[in-house]
């Protein structure tokens, strides 16, 4: 992993390998929002666990925030072995946990990343336990003022009921299935999960990891990673 001058990874050159997969990504969220003039908020979740959702999500914060040039955020919703803070070189706290328990304000939890109007929030501490509606409303509610893009990582959709919750605060979605360990009966459940949202879009779904063995069933999805 090089790092740039700042001493931090260069995740524009970590990044370059998956080109095509960002420009497509980028630009399907872009495509989906041009006519609005508020947030637009992007839950990106897995069919299962490995997926590979927050590669996925890295690229499309990174593509937004690179080409429309406009404040763009990727929020870390889950430990992830501090997957994203780690990739971009950032600390693992403060950060989401610390703003959900009122602890610490959104402005300082995130954190400059290197990249040009992109920001990370980490994971930060969580103490275990059920979400509060009120402090995800405000959450929600200061990242639409703060930012044009708002991706959010999250775990899988089917296992984790953090996911299914903060689905109702967002407005499209991107499905990552992963080649030759996703089930047809999973992606079918999970789709069905999120489009019993009435006011989440599903922009499409994401295939990652994929080889031509790959069950037929799985290739026509709408983006290839």
């Amino acid at each position: 992993m090089n790092p740039n001058s700042t001493g931090r990874p260069d995740i524009e050159a970590l990044l370059k390998p998956f080109k095509t997969a960002v420009d497509q990504l980028w630009t399907a969220v872009a495509l989906d929002s041009r006519s609005e003039a508020r947030s637009s908020t992007v839950l990106i979740t897995g069919v299962n666990e490995h997926a590979g959702a927050s590669t996925v999500a890295v690229c499309t914060a990174t593509g937004l925030a690179h080409h429309l040039l406009v404040p763009t955020v990727l929020v870390e919703t889950h430990d992830g072995d501090g997957s994203i803070a780690n990739l971009f070189g950032l600390p693992q706290s403060p950060g989401l946990g610390e703003v959900l328990e009122g602890n610490l304000d959104l402005s300082d939890a995130a954190v400059e990343t290197g990249i040009p109007n992109l920001k990370v929030v980490p994971y930060g501490h969580h103490r275990h336990g059920g979400l509060s509606a009120a402090a995800l409303h405000e959450l929600f509610d200061e990242l639409t003022q703060q930012f044009r893009y708002v991706v959010l990582d999250a775990p899988p959709i089917l296992d984790d009921a953090h996911t299914r919750v903060m689905l109702r605060y967002v407005n499209r979605a991107l499905l990552v299935l992963e080649a030759q360990k996703s089930s047809q009966d999973r992606a079918q459940r999970a789709i069905e999960m999120i489009e019993q949202q009435p006011s989440v879009e599903l922009i499409g779904t994401v295939l990652n990891k994929y080889k031509a063995e790959a069950p037929s069933w799985l290739i026509p999805s709408k983006f290839s990673a």
